[in-house]
């Protein structure tokens, strides 16, 4: 409807566009104007201005025109282009008007050189953003165009599929609109209560956390604010203080939802420096009050898939039962019939036949039926983790005779339940033969680095794919093996988690 009102006024300025593009291309194409041409330009003037002028008078629509944004950010770049252009051509006039003597070749290669240079200029990123700046507070009244941020964004979301996704969706979002880099997501571990990074940071090793009870926490979740180093409007404890300092934090954007802090996006390097005003702060909590719901929801959907996948094991089971029932049956029938054939030798023969028959499809049964261990506490203790290690691939080794496993180890002590980190060096071992072939080698070994204790199981086998480990590793029910139902892993992790460790596969 907008566009039929303003159409007079489209078509005179349009008109007027054409005129001057049609006259001025003749004098550049046969280096002369044609004068015969200006009554023509005169009438096509007196023609648009008439439009123009009936538009305005009884028309007057009221319309607001509004430049795109995007079209004249792109505008800016076409302007420097132009004026590269003109250059070229002045300085080209000018040497050939003044009959300067200059070399041909010379002045092609500063052709060339000044138009490297304009790429360099133009391709600068804190230049481009400095240009978004000085476009977006010169000449629109918002310095944020709200609706099309927040489309992009959402567009960008709806993509994701973990967490990893959301938060370059959030890198990358945030470095467009506000210039910020060096993101890392931080989000809420409810076991621990701490709020903990994305991934491990793999310089140090160590896994820089901040408690849920802390003050910056609790400012966010009373506040709804951004966290500016600059502005001292929070002074963070000591801890905090640390935190911001090694890592060297200038901005924090919460993640809240339903007034709980779900997690937070911290952010070093500024591209430019800019002073942040209302709106920016306004559109980073939008942007990211939006992120929140999808990791919420992405926390749900994992939830629910793992309930329903339990739930699956749990009607499979039923299934199982019935069949191990039948097998206890077959069990009964031989040990009554042995009490009256017993000295048969050829009942006996049959019995052991049977009996051997039976218990291989009960194992196999068992196998099939794995369940997913229930949490308990833990019963730690200080131990060797080298002497817990070397017992257990001793083990490993006496029912693994044909594979070659090599064990290299330090002392590390650590408080721990023996039994259940037992079970991860198992299972770790266990998948790590799978994986080889009968000349692979498998490597375990243990070590101590500062305060943190680990167990390395390296092979040389098969690996795992980039998508099994970004979608599936540590979740039940996933396995790249034929006859294995994916609990090993599930289970490890749980494990580890427990002992307040962390646990990661690279392939």
């Amino acid at each position: 409807a907008d566009r039929q009102k303003m159409k007079y006024e489209i078509i005179g300025v349009s008109s007027l566009i054409a005129i001057f593009i049609f006259y001025f291309s003749q004098g550049l194409l046969y280096k002369s104007v044609n004068m015969h041409l200006l009554p023509i330009r005169s009438g096509i003037f007196i023609l648009a201005a008439s439009i123009l002028g009936y538009a305005v008078v009884f028309r007057g629509n009221g319309v607001h025109v509004v430049v795109s944004r995007y079209i004249l950010y792109r505008s800016v770049t076409l302007l420097v282009v132009g004026l590269y252009l003109v250059f070229l051509g002045v300085m080209g006039e000018g040497l050939k008007r003044f009959e300067i003597a200059f070399n041909k070749e010379l002045t092609i290669f500063l052709a060339f050189a000044s138009a490297i240079l304009l790429f360099l200029v133009l391709m600068s990123e804190r230049l481009r953003r400095r240009v978004k700046v000085f476009v977006g507070k010169h000449f629109y009244a918002q310095k944020h165009d709200y609706r099309q941020e927040w489309l992009k964004f959402t567009g960008k979301l709806a993509c994701c599929r973990t967490l990893t996704d959301i938060r370059e969706a959030l890198a990358a979002t945030y470095r467009e609109a506000f210039g910020l880099d060096d993101p890392a997501l931080y989000v809420l571990d409810k076991r621990i209560k701490q709020y903990v990074p994305l991934e491990r940071q793999p310089s140090t090793g160590i896994l820089p956390a901040i408690r849920e009870s802390s003050g910056l926490i609790s400012y966010f979740a009373s506040q709804g604010r951004v966290f500016a180093a600059q502005d001292k409007e929070y002074l963070p404890s000591s801890e905090e203080d640390l935190f911001i300092t090694q890592h060297g934090i200038r901005y924090i954007v919460p993640l809240i939802c339903n007034d709980c802090v779900e997690g937070f996006v911290t952010f070093g390097r500024q591209v430019t420096d800019e002073k942040f005003i209302f709106e920016d702060y306004d559109l980073m909590k939008m942007l990211a009050r939006q992120a929140t719901l999808s990791i919420v929801n992405l926390r749900l959907s994992t939830v629910l898939l793992e309930t329903e996948e339990v739930a699956a094991v749990a009607r499979i089971s039923t299934f199982v039962i019935h069949d191990l029932k039948n097998l206890t049956y077959t069990l009964s029938l031989a040990v009554e019939n042995a009490r009256d054939h017993i000295g048969n030798p050829e009942f006996q023969a049959d019995m052991v036949g049977t009996m051997a028959t039976t218990v291989a499809k009960m194992k196999t049964l068992i196998q099939r039926l794995k369940a997913i261990p229930e949490k308990r506490e833990l019963r730690t203790e200080i131990a060797d983790l080298d002497y817990l290690t070397q017992e257990i691939v001793k083990e490993i080794r006496q029912t693994r005779p044909d594979r070659e496993i090599i064990y290299n180890g330090t002392s590390a002590y650590s408080a721990v339940d023996g039994e259940e980190i037992g079970k991860v060096i198992v299972n770790l071992v266990m998948n790590a033969l799978d994986a080889i072939n009968e000349k692979g080698t498998v490597a375990v070994e243990t070590a101590a680095d500062g305060e943190a204790v680990c167990i390395r199981v390296r092979d040389n086998g098969c690996g795992a794919t980039e998508e099994y480990l970004k979608n599936h590793l540590f979740k039940p029910f996933r396995t790249t093996k034929q006859k294995g139902l994916g609990i090993g892993l599930y289970q490890c992790k749980q494990i580890v988690e427990a002992h307040g460790g962390t646990i990661r596969l690279e392939s």
